[in-house]
């Protein structure tokens, strides 16, 4: 039997070997054929025409059939009133996620929309355009994150390529691209804002590259420069290594009456929308609120990922006290300043853990809880640290994180922030009361909230229904 079988094995690799010179790329072709045919990521062509100043055209040309398109975070208001679906087609919305489907649930391949520009914020979720006075920035992340592919509707990576056509008399600017990259190029994870129009309102420092709205307030466009470009600096220095290239800045102004800001941060990028009266005086009020507001979603590009849209608690609350933390860092406001904006969030806190647990905040319509009790979850961590004799600041905190294996900081994202906590000297005992704060629903709010700054050593004191967080100056 043995022989036979050596025999056997003999012959097989004779006729391997024995292939022509003209077979083996044949074979080699299959191997590769099938390979491909396996691959389960959603590729193919999203074609994005400017047809007119506000009329849009989104072609999707799938490489293979999808049963539907994650579109990000549910924005009806959006999809309602600036998408003109085929018939065939509708916006499904599974909570807290939106998906491009057919009504009959088929897979499809191609699809057409006509779009018109959207220039009101969509709240908590990417911003799909930016209008401004002289072009319009286009979002492709919400063109679609994932795709669900065969029966059982399985999540697969959306990773098309994209051609960029516009008016004849406008400039197309891609970042990170060269000039005149607009056709099949690939793009980063979560996609880029691309931008139709006139370069007008363009700022150039050494580390970021800002499009201002030619109506952006005169008034305000120096301080905006100077901070944004400090706030760069800084952290590149305090968080990470500094980023391949600068960080691009899109502003689009709208007159309105009021102070607000929205937007936000993809990759090394963000777009922003702020309203409010051009004839607005740049007291230090509205200065220290736009410092604050860019302040916040440049932190997103530098801090560390925790979780997988899990854990937003970390990801809006951390950006929150780096922002702080980089204002007070560049003289921009001081200590007493910082706890005076913490403070201000307990209500707020307070009012939204009442109607769920943090770690579901955004899950159960309290997503500003993420920026509220996530912030102070933050502040109590920075505390506990200091038992071991030495209070670490954010920036230390989140370059502590980086250190942590990647899996289980996507995957467990609260394990990971404990298990950095206890690396920073933090007792065990805090460690814990951190975990549940941020995953418990609480009966009483304020009396855990207290409870997380007893045991974690957050100064605090009691004014009536409320707690004011007292000052504490960055050790490093």
């Amino acid at each position: 039997m043995t022989r036979f079988l050596l025999l056997r094995v003999m012959v097989l690799v004779g006729l391997a070997t024995s292939l022509s010179a003209a077979q083996r790329p044949a074979v080699a072709a299959a191997q590769k054929e099938g390979q491909a045919r396996f691959d389960p990521r959603v590729r193919g062509l999203v074609t994005i025409t400017h047809a007119s100043r506000d009329r849009w055209r989104f072609v999707y040309d799938l490489s293979r059939d999808a049963r539907s398109i994650m579109l990000g975070p549910k924005a009806e208001k959006y999809h309602a009133a600036a998408w003109k679906l085929p018939k065939a087609f509708h916006i499904l919305v599974e909570d807290p996620y939106s998906y491009l489907e057919r009504r009959d649930g088929k897979p499809f391949r191609q699809v057409t929309i006509d779009v018109r520009s959207y220039r009101p914020v969509v709240p908590y979720a990417p911003q799909p355009f930016a209008v401004f006075d002289k072009g319009t920035a286009v979002n492709t992340g919400p063109l679609g994150f994932a795709a669900r592919i065969g029966a059982t509707r399985m999540m697969m990576a959306f990773v098309p390529r994209y051609s960029f056509v516009g008016l004849p008399d406008e400039t197309v600017l891609v970042p990170g691209k060269k000039p005149g990259a607009v056709t099949k190029i690939e793009l980063p994870p979560n996609g880029l804002f691309v931008y139709f129009g006139k370069l007008e309102g363009l700022h150039e420092t050494d580390r970021v590259r800002s499009i201002l709205d030619t109506d952006f307030p005169s008034a305000l466009t120096k301080p905006y420069v100077s901070s944004v470009e400090a706030y760069a600096s800084l952290y590149d220095r305090r968080l990470r290594d500094a980023l391949p290239g600068k960080v691009v800045i899109m502003v689009a102004y709208q007159e309105a009456p009021g102070l607000s800001f929205g937007g936000n941060a993809q990759n090394f990028q963000i777009m922003a929308k702020v309203r409010f009266p051009q004839a607005l005086a740049a007291d230090r009020q509205t200065v220290q609120k736009m410092r604050l507001f860019f302040a916040h979603e440049m932190a997103h590009i530098w801090q560390t990922r925790l979780g997988k849209d899990t854990a937003r608690w970390f990801s809006e609350g951390e950006a929150e006290l780096l922002a702080l933390y980089a204002l007070e860092r560049q003289g921009h406001i001081t200590s007493k300043e910082v706890a005076e904006n913490l403070t201000a969030r307990v209500r707020q806190c307070v009012k939204s853990l009442r109607r769920t647990s943090l770690l579901e905040a955004h899950r159960h319509g309290e997503p500003r809880a993420n920026y509220t009790a996530g912030a102070l979850v933050i502040a109590a961590a920075l505390a506990a640290t200091s038992a071991d004799g030495t209070r670490e600041d954010i920036a230390a905190l989140d370059r502590a994180l980086q250190t942590c294996q990647i899996d289980i900081r996507l995957n467990q994202p609260l394990l990971a922030f404990q298990e950095t906590l206890k690396k920073l000297g933090a007792e065990p005992k805090a460690v814990h009361a951190i975990g549940s704060f941020v995953r418990d629903r609480h009966d009483d709010p304020l009396a855990a909230l207290r409870r997380l700054f007893d045991i974690t050593g957050l100064d605090y004191r009691v004014e009536g229904p409320t707690l004011r967080i007292e000052p504490v100056a960055n050790s490093r």
